[in-house]
């Protein structure tokens, strides 16, 4: 086992594994997913304490490498940087909030040293769904933005505001409105995507 190292990631999903222990996914900027045992983590208030190791929390991941690549990293300890807490204040912004991880979770591969886009795109999501925003917007901002990172967007005269604004500045895009037909094109395109990504 090699010595611990630090990362700011993006948690994705857990899993409970045994009887108090952890099994995580994270996106990182430097190697896309990262997966990592928490042990003990359902017991250690000292380490893991007051629910950070939640889906979308932003941490600071301190941990060790496995000598062998096909196992897990094991997790040391976690500082929370952000938990985007108002994304709680409402079930329409969970469900957005974990409709972006889905599509982290299912695009990222471990050892990725191209991840960093994705990270910043999920990362700034995240941030701008806690703040005041309309979400129908925002899901179509984010497919959108999402779809031509991943080279499979078939581009269209309507999408341009949504193409020429930066992820972080979708609450700036208040005199955009989107149309029920726009919102649901682009968010079957997406889930279409994530299935043909997954299999």
């Amino acid at each position: 086992m090699s010595s611990s190292v630090k990362e700011k990631v993006i948690l994705l999903k857990k899993t409970k594994y045994g009887e108090a222990d952890l099994i995580l996914q994270a996106l990182s900027a430097k190697e896309g997913k990262i997966s990592f045992l928490a042990r003990g983590a359902l017991r250690s208030k000292k380490r893991f304490g007051g629910g950070i190791l939640e889906p979308t929390h932003h941490i600071e991941a301190q941990f060790k490498r496995p000598s062998d690549s096909a196992r897990l990293c094991i997790l040391e300890e976690a500082v929370l940087l952000n938990d985007f807490s108002k994304i709680r204040t409402s079930y329409e912004r969970i469900e957005a909030a974990l409709k972006v991880v889905e599509a982290a979770t299912k695009v990222s591969q471990h050892g990725d040293p191209h991840s960093e886009a994705v990270y910043n795109l999920v990362g700034s999501a995240l941030k701008v769904l806690a703040s005041q925003l309309e979400i129908s917007q925002f899901r179509v901002h984010f497919s959108i933005r999402f779809l031509r990172l991943q080279g499979v967007l078939e581009e269209e005269a309507w999408m341009l505001p949504f193409l020429q604004t930066p992820m972080a500045d979708s609450p700036k895009m208040s005199q955009v409105s989107v149309t029920p037909n726009q919102l649901h094109w682009t968010e079957t395109v997406l889930n279409r995507y994530l299935v043909q990504a997954e299999s």
